[in-house]
């Protein structure tokens, strides 16, 4: 992936993260829906590596948020997420 791009998807994960974040805080179960189908689509078009590690760990938050067992899954830090789309990942 190109900087360029990868400062688009950089973006894109930190977005999506934040809405994640405030879905779960205000137990909004649409958006928790929504974006459970947001990451699912984005993790079929990811190759394998650090990235789709990402999106598995978005998936797993934003289901077990529906499924009411927050307490299951972990949101992947802002950190992890920048590591993941390092100038070295090709995503």
């Amino acid at each position: 992936m190109s900087n360029n791009n990868n400062m688009i998807f950089l973006n894109l994960l930190l977005t999506l993260r934040q809405r994640l974040v405030n879905a779960r805080e205000l137990k909004d179960q649409a958006s928790l829906s929504e974006l459970l189908t947001t990451f699912g689509v984005l993790s079929d078009v990811c190759e394998s590596g650090p990235v789709n590690m990402i999106l598995t760990d978005l998936t797993d938050a934003a289901r077990d948020s529906l499924m009411g067992v927050d307490w299951k899954s972990g949101i992947p830090s802002i950190e992890a997420i920048r590591s993941a789309l390092s100038p070295s990942e090709t995503a």
